[in-house]
């Protein structure tokens, strides 16, 4: 039977051999036409939701071309081949809103002709971009893949292609330009699935850009070497004993398993579901309780038992990088450095990876100072920040006949704290937290808000007090502006009441409305007050321009607040810029 010089017959074998194929299909209906004079094409291939083939069940045609051509055995191997395309029939492809082009390899093998099938899906996207780069050229070589041998595989292809033509055929704008960038809502892409998880090959898929509207537009079209399925219900068992509830699936080309994450850092590798064979270890990429906890589960799987995640792994052989004294060790190691962070509340979620070695020894050693209550050697006392890694926290340190003792500064005993505002020797009773600054407010990790609160409102007020303690409340004002954490507003709230209520001043007063206005508009009556205010302010008043300048603000009057800056010395303009009054203008 010589193929080589009938191209006739070639076709219609072609064509022969992919619609026989397609039939297996319970969706498709392959509708191919031999002998087909059409300009580009043969006929397509109709798609129904389910059977029967009717009106009801249709979901769409999908226009073909189909090219025999004669090859030796060796191509038939080949997972991938190139063809030539003739830019003519790309151009009419572009009226049919995109093609699936075969190209079939035959071989014969004496009275034998073996086949293979190759497609490539030409879409809208796929079109214009081989106009706008090869529109001068007769011909364009394109790569085809081999079609899937499976024909739930090969459904996927043509459900894929009528998904991206709809999402294609309304758009205009391809590739990136600013104009569609600037509308950008999201960034999506699909997937199909098989067996309930996401599925992906060695098809190129198309990333779109969602655009207010919900108009998909295709951004670039890739291949996924791999993809992190995240939050996915996967119970794991060792020995039927259920310790975590969810992961993350990381998948290689053709659904590989590359990785499981049970837990935050806990990763299973190497896996052979056949053999029930992987490894298992945990990186830094979690917390210390989480670290701690890998680490228990990892010293329960080196002593046997079978391994469950969910249904689709089950590991009955495991390899570990440590040894059970290694992992014992370690356990103990970020159980005390948890134990440190939670003593000191610190709510902040840091990963263990965000510390060096040398800082995770130091936490370690402070585990021993601040909560076992190790004392120290030092030549003087500690009072400050303590910066560690990511971590910042406010310490102190008391001496004793044996050493000095470190402390969590917002967990110590403060009643006799005494301050003084110069180096004489009138000292008065004060909260220790009036030394704390603006980044401390937005920074410290330690900070305890409600000692912070009753500290600052149950010291005894006396004038100089008075002056300090405006001053804090200025701070914590600023360090709200700064982070909007409402916690800092109501501590600023009852610190404005306790000062107002025992120096009822100008000063007072502006600061208690502008925690107010932070809060709320204004009352009726709190306007009427702040009105009797600035009438009753003395023009003699070396602070006047400044009062004028904050009631102004308070009401939201930007030209007053203007005019009264232009009165101002330079020294005033810069103090009360600094203000956090001046916020309210500014934002």
């Amino acid at each position: 039977m010589a193929l080589k010089n009938n191209p006739e017959k070639i076709g219609n074998i072609a064509v022969d051999r992919l619609s026989n194929f397609l039939q297996r299909s319970e969706h498709l209906d392959p509708k191919i036409q031999k002998h087909d004079k059409n300009l580009s094409w043969d006929g397509g291939i109709d798609y129904y939701i389910q059977s029967p083939f009717s009106r009801e069940n249709f979901k769409g045609h999908i226009p073909t071309q189909v090219k025999g051509h004669i090859v030796n055995a060796m191509e038939l191997e080949k997972e991938k081949i190139t063809f030539s395309v003739e830019i003519g029939d790309v151009r009419n492809f572009v009226a049919s809103r995109g093609v699936i082009f075969f190209v079939i390899y035959l071989t014969e093998i004496g009275n034998y002709i073996d086949t293979k099938i190759y497609y490539n899906s030409l879409l809208p996207y796929d079109l214009h971009e081989i106009l706008n780069h090869y529109s001068e050229q007769k011909t364009r070589v394109l790569e085809f893949l081999a079609l899937p041998r499976e024909i739930d595989d090969v459904e996927i292809i043509f459900r894929d292609f009528l998904s991206d033509q709809r999402k294609q055929s309304n758009t205009v704008i391809y590739g990136k330009t600013d104009k569609v960038f600037s509308a950008v809502n999201q960034y999506t892409f699909s997937l199909p699935s098989k067996n309930g998880i996401p599925y992906f090959d060695e098809r190129p898929r198309f990333i779109y850009q969602t655009l207010m509207g919900s108009v998909s537009v295709p951004l670039m079209k890739g291949i996924f070497d791999t993809m992190r399925i995240k939050d996915v219900p996967l119970v794991t068992y060792i020995n039927g004993r259920e310790y975590f509830r969810h992961g993350e699936i990381v998948l290689g080309r053709k659904n590989k398993i590359e990785e499981i994450i049970v837990n935050p850092g806990l990763r299973f590798r190497n896996l052979s579901p056949e053999k029930k064979t992987g490894s298992v270890d945990s990186d830094k990429e979690c917390t210390f309780q989480q670290m701690a906890d890998n680490l228990k589960f990892i010293k329960l799987a080196t002593e046997g038992g079978e391994i469950r995640v969910g249904d689709i792994l089950t590991v009955g052989e495991l390899s570990f990088s440590q040894s059970a004294d290694e992992l014992n060790r370690d356990i103990i190691f970020y159980e005390r450095i948890q134990k440190l962070l939670t003593h000191m509340h610190v709510a902040k979620q840091v990963h263990v990876s965000a510390f060096s070695d040398n800082e995770l020894y130091e936490l370690n050693s402070m585990f021993f100072h601040i909560v076992e209550r190790v004392p120290y050697e030092a030549e003087n006392s500690i009072f400050g920040r303590w910066t560690c890694g990511p971590l910042k926290n406010f310490i102190i340190s008391r001496q004793a006949d044996d050493g000095y003792y470190l402390y969590d500064a917002f967990q110590i005993e403060q009643e006799n704290f005494e301050m003084s505002l110069d180096e004489g020797d009138h000292r008065f009773a004060s909260s220790l937290y009036v030394m704390l600054s603006v980044d401390d407010y937005v920074n410290l990790d330690n900070i305890d808000y409600d000692v912070v609160e009753q500290s600052l409102i149950n010291v005894p007020y006396s004038e100089n007090y008075g002056m300090v303690a405006v001053n804090t409340l200025l701070r914590i004002l600023m360090a709200y502006d700064h982070t909007t954490n409402l916690r800092l507003l109501e501590i600023a709230e009852k610190l404005s009441c306790y000062l107002l209520e025992h120096a009822d001043n100008i000063s007072n007063f502006i600061n208690r409305m502008q925690v107010i206005r932070r809060k709320r508009e204004f009352t009726t009556c709190e306007i009427a007050e702040i009105m009797k205010r600035r009438t009753q302010t003395s023009d003699q008043d070396e602070s006047a321009v400044s009062y004028h300048a904050g009631f102004a603000a308070l009401l939201g009057n930007k030209g007053d607040v203007t005019f009264y800056k232009g009165q101002m010395t330079s020294k005033q303009l810069e103090q009360y810029e600094m203000f956090p009054i001046n916020n309210l203008v500014v934002t």
